[in-house]
């Protein structure tokens, strides 16, 4: 009912239409069309004198669902809607030219600077792969102990690496720890 009231009018007219209208709707759309009026100004430096409102559009929306008890244990359902509004503004005297908007610029590159922008990135790489092995060779590095007998003094043996009994499948357990209970079911009998 509000919708067929702004359709096809002018902006202005629309939202003086709106303020004076008793309808609960009116509120809302008024909000909805000066959001669309802002957006066109923004983005495509329109201004307000020169949009039309070329279409309305209300569409069902999400329903929630509720329930209203009732006499002798019944209940009866409660249906709350909501509604989708759509709003396509028109401009009244179109100039000649193709106005450009904020959000319509189109960047261009030529094929030169696709492909030197694509090198960059490809030596950009290397370099940090380089790194990389380098921060491994690093750690490699750490791991090992270098001893010269030379240096050692008489009863003194140098720095030793911690080294381990046990053998390597006796390890795995330490990564199943978590599910030992799993592991001491499935071994019992009966």
């Amino acid at each position: 009912m509000v919708a067929d009231l702004i359709r096809g009018k002018k902006v202005g007219e629309a939202e003086e239409i709106l303020h004076f209208s008793p309808h609960k709707a009116a509120r809302i759309f008024s909000r909805l069309v000066k959001s669309a009026v802002a957006n066109a100004s923004h983005n495509y430096n329109i201004e307000k004198e020169n949009l039309l409102i070329k279409s309305v559009e209300v569409g069902e929306g999400m329903v929630l669902k509720r329930w209203m008890p009732r006499a002798h244990g019944h209940a009866s359902q409660i249906l709350k809607r909501r509604s989708h509004l759509v709003i396509k503004l028109e401009e009244i005297n179109k100039p000649q030219e193709a106005r450009e908007g904020r959000k319509s610029k189109i960047q261009t590159f030529s094929y030169e600077e696709v492909k030197k922008s694509l090198e960059e990135a490809q030596k950009a790489a290397k370099m940090v792969a380089k790194e990389k092995e380098g921060e491994e060779k690093d750690k490699k590095d750490k791991g090992k102990v270098e001893f010269s007998h030379k240096e050692a003094k008489k009863g003194e043996f140098g720095p030793q690496k911690k080294i381990d009994s046990r053998p390597n499948f006796s390890r795995l357990g330490e990564r199943f720890k978590g599910i030992k209970g799993l592991l001491r079911r499935t071994t019992k009998k009966g």
